[in-house]
């Protein structure tokens, strides 16, 4: 009798190393083709996509596991305090995100680690005052948002404990940036999506969720503490060149990039707390929690943006610092394409099967499926577009994507107040799609205005 033990894995084991051989060389063949800049940011944004992917499956498992164990009631408590720690976390931040990308990713390029180890000083240094003073602001109106803004005292316990959370994600998400500068897309996206959900969901499972959705907030805001710990490490490993210079950085540059990008977010986060505030006053919290739970279904669309920004923004502003405006257009639009590549399947998910992805999170979310569709075309339009935003704000165009953003502010607040109360979830959909519509639209002009060139993954086909 033949020993299959003693044969077979020598020759899977050739078959496997001829697998490998061969992909590794399509793989470089195909880069070969691309020029170095796309090059870059195809090799970076490979492994950002799958930590991307990563990060979107954690947080996907994090609310069907909250939807599953508290219902859509509770976790409408959850996403409403969710909400309320996000537009604290973005007065916290200062506007700071890209104002440190873009400076200290231009600085490092030059090698000028005393700017870089200033500006990150200083903008760390702003948020964290300004992320104390937020968090006591939510603590003072958690029972007033309860009893006057969603009319649920169950709300107010929810929101207090969320308020732990303002100033690690705060952190976390302005050293997250600090690593994309410094070309570390993989460890920006551990910090950025990985490890907060991915906590979170760990403790919810051990705990099977006793003591309703104020646990999932304990939870949550445990994991984003052990986040931001884990983020100064990692930044503080990846900078040695930091630590035998003095920082130096001036304040006023970096508050004159920061401010306007302040508002920038404050109006970006409107898209996410209007429909929700909208729906929390005049709809029962089960509903917020089905538009929300939809909303975090349709972003796994927009998902490969983030992604592929991750590792382009450092590049884009390197480009536009050295004044290469071909190099610029080309590497924004293959950007683009790749974004299109790889969004359209889950694009085609989200339109083909919506009732039986919302029916995942219980049946009562089923309910949800046109307010899913609504918003995974939403997000597609962005995809396609390309980088707009982030081309503006890594060009020093920041009040160009503050009005852009204001532009969208003004029509979903518009349209939520004149569908939400008579639709609900629904309406709430349709004003978050028109608003990213008519943003897209306008950023889509102004980099043809301001840069003249276009990068939608529609353009420039076969130049």
């Amino acid at each position: 009798m033949r020993d299959w033990s003693k044969t077979r894995p020598a020759e899977s084991d050739d078959v496997g190393v001829l697998i490998v051989t061969k992909l590794s060389s399509l793989k470089a063949r195909w880069l070969s083709k691309l020029d170095h800049h796309t090059a870059d940011v195809v090799r970076g944004a490979s492994a950002a996509l799958l930590l991307r992917v990563l990060g979107a499956v954690l947080t996907f498992v994090l609310n069907l596991l909250i939807a599953r164990l508290y219902g859509a009631d509770g976790a409408g408590v959850y996403f409403l305090a969710f909400t309320v720690m996000t537009i604290a976390t973005v007065f916290g931040r200062m506007g700071m995100d890209n104002a440190l990308l873009r400076f200290a990713a231009a600085r490092a390029e030059g090698g000028d680690w005393r700017q870089v180890k200033g500006v990150s000083r200083l903008g760390l240094g702003i948020a964290t005052v300004a992320s104390v003073i937020a968090t006591g602001a939510m603590i003072f109106s958690a029972p007033l948002l309860a009893h006057g803004a969603f009319h649920d005292p169950h709300v107010s316990a929810s929101l207090v404990w969320m308020s732990a959370s303002v100033i690690p994600i705060a952190l976390s998400t302005l050293l997250s940036q600090l690593l994309r500068a410094r070309m570390r897309a993989a460890a920006s996206m551990m910090v950025a999506t990985v490890w907060t959900p991915g906590l979170a969901a760990a403790g919810l499972l051990i705990t099977g969720g006793k003591g309703g959705p104020v646990t999932a907030v304990q939870l949550y805001g445990a994991a984003a503490w052990v986040t931001a710990v884990g983020a100064w490490w990692w930044w503080r490993r990846v900078t040695p060149e930091l630590r035998s210079v003095s920082g130096q950085f001036n304040r006023q540059e970096l508050l004159r990039s920061s401010v306007p990008l302040l508002w920038v977010a404050v109006l970006t986060t409107s898209l996410n707390w209007i429909p929700n505030f909208a729906l929390g006053n005049t709809h029962t919290t089960a509903e917020v929690g089905i538009f929300n739970a939809a909303s975090r279904v349709s972003l796994l669309v927009g998902f490969v943006l983030i992604a592929v920004d991750t590792i382009s923004a450092p590049k884009f502003a390197a480009l536009y610092e050295l004044g290469d405006r071909a190099a610029l257009a080309v590497t924004a639009r293959n950007s683009a394409r790749l974004m299109v590549f790889v969004a359209l399947p889950l694009l085609l998910l989200c339109l083909l099967l919506p009732g039986q992805i919302m029916a995942l999170f219980g049946t009562e979310f089923g309910q949800g499926a046109r307010v899913l569709t609504v918003l995974a075309l939403a997000q597609s339009v962005t995809v396609v577009a390309g980088s707009v935003g982030t081309l503006l704000m890594m060009s020093g165009h920041e009040r160009q994507v503050r009005n852009s953003n204001a532009i969208a502010a003004a029509v979903c607040f518009v349209v939520a107040g004149l569908l939400v109360p008579s639709t609900g979830a629904l309406g709430a959909s349709i004003a978050v799609g028109t608003a990213l519509l008519m943003r897209t639209i306008y950023e889509v002009a102004m980099v043809r205005r301001y840069l003249g060139i276009r990068v939608s993954a529609l353009s420039g086909w076969g130049s």
